[in-house]
């Protein structure tokens, strides 16, 4: 029972030429987007400490961060520019990964790419690779976060090291034992959603799945059956030590489809957990469709999986990043603002006191007869408004706006990007860096890429 050998000979023998244009296109708008959460989320408290670390060390200045004007080493750009990227969750996700993919794997791609002059295609090729090796463990693995654990940070290094070792030209051999050492480096509790810590889960699987394909490359030696193996990472991380897992999935149908296509990524529309997307989409629908006020509202009720109970359980956050994982606060803004974008999710707002009073009329529960391990995305989340006068209104949301199967316009990803993008950079050097990632394929390196999205080198 070969799996990681299986999934090794994939990472190492596919190639751009392998891969079919909608892999390629998804991969070009998960890129571009990320940038853009990027470039907001440079200004953040998180960004700054972070990239004020990495530079404190003296390091071969190879790879730059992003707005920071610094070069630094691979691993320490993809640290922070995967820590930035995640800071505000406003970032992709995809549901067969359990999280968020491109803020591991762009920064590690990326950082690699610069650091060893990789062609676009290459790069492409590196993350719909990573993709693809997390989505395929991660949909043969228990849902992680009921107990505890942030399955971005813990996949993510997976992912990324598998992203990393094709950039590396790792042979089989070797891209098996990076997924080996990558899988003692995977770690992320969730008891710090709502502080700085949790991007820098994000972070930290960059530059681990780096470090791991870089060390292996240079002769360190880590298992080779990392998944399979009775002491392995699907044992690690299981609920007790006897789950039964059909670990001979991991290697199944890889590429078939890619996971970039199928489930496909989702692009946030909201710079919150997305797992408050659809009830807030669904609490703003029923606001502009009867005009109600803050002050006639009696209580909101709000309809979840299980999965989203155990993550939003801040009923009363404190600060904006707790309130990004808090479904009260999110549906408090909905109602006030009938709108919750990164001009409302702040410390102030969180202070306010009418969000806070509305806060408190909100119920969260799970779907009464949902089992724990239940994802949900197949049934909606339901909102169920009470006025004070006793009318009640209710809708649902299955797909929000934004998922793969709902999915922006390429104008609303522009616009998107372009907001986001505005808190640091003119038009201009965003325009030219949509024109770069839209041709990306055909880019021989990512220099003046990295140049404008740094800081060091903006287009004159």
């Amino acid at each position: 029972m070969e799996i990681t050998r299986k999934i090794a000979e994939f990472v190492a023998k596919t190639n751009f030429d392998n891969l079919p244009t909608e892999a390629v296109d998804a991969t070009k708008r998960a890129i571009l987007d990320t940038m853009g959460v990027a470039f907001a989320g440079s200004a953040e408290p998180a960004s700054k400490i972070i990239t004020s670390f990495v530079k404190k060390f003296e390091c071969k200045p190879v790879c730059g961060v992003i707005m920071g004007k610094i070069r630094t080493s691979s691993p320490n750009a993809a640290l922070a520019n995967g820590t930035m990227a995640h800071t505000l969750d406003y970032d992709d996700t995809c549901a067969g990964l359990q999280g968020h993919p491109s803020v591991p794997l762009f920064p590690a791609v990326m950082a690699l790419g610069e650091e060893f002059g990789c062609s676009g295609k290459e790069i492409i090729t590196a993350y719909v690779l990573g993709v693809e090796v997390w989505s395929k463990i991660a949909s043969n693995m228990p849902m992680l976060h009921l107990k505890g654990w942030h399955p971005t940070a813990a996949l993510g290094t997976m992912g990324a090291a598998a992203a990393a070792a094709k950039l590396l030209k790792l042979d089989v051999e070797k891209t098996m034992m990076a997924l080996g050492l990558a899988g003692s480096q995977a770690a992320g509790v969730g008891q710090n959603f709502g502080t700085m810590t949790k991007p820098f889960h994000a972070g930290n699987a960059a530059r681990s799945g780096i470090v791991a394909a870089m060390l292996i490359k240079d002769g360190f030696t880590a298992a080779k059956d990392i998944l399979e193996g009775p002491m392995g990472f699907p044992l690690a991380f299981s609920f007790d030590g006897h789950q039964k897992m059909d670990v001979v999935k991991m290697a199944e149908n890889l590429g078939d489809p890619y996971a970039v296509i199928s489930p496909g990524i989702n692009v946030k529309l909201f710079p919150t957990c997305g797992y408050t997307h659809r009830a807030i989409e669904a609490l703003i629908h029923l606001v502009q469709e009867y005009s109600f006020k803050p002050d006639n509202i009696e209580s909101i009720d709000c309809q979840v999986p299980p999965r989203a109970v155990k993550i939003l359980y801040r009923s009363e956050p404190n600060t904006g990043l707790e309130g990004k994982f808090s479904m009260h606060f999110c549906l408090a803004v909905a109602l006030n603002d009938s709108k919750v974008g990164l001009a409302q999710v702040n410390d102030e707002k969180v202070k306010d006191p009418v969000i806070k009073e509305l806060e408190r009329k909100v119920r969260l529960r799970s779907y009464p007869d949902a089992d724990e391990g239940e994802t949900g995305w197949n049934r909606p989340d339901v909102v169920t408004v009470k006025l004070k006068n006793g009318s009640e209104y209710c809708y649902g949301v299955v797909k929000a706006k934004g998922s793969a199967s709902n999915p922006l316009t390429w104008s609303e990803l522009l616009e998107k990007y372009y907001e986001c993008g505005r808190l640091v950079l003119d038009d201009r050097n965003l325009g030219r860096i949509v024109e770069l990632i839209g041709s990306l394929e055909e880019l021989r390196n990512i220099k003046e890429l990295m140049g404008i999205a740094t800081g060091i080198s903006e287009r004159l």
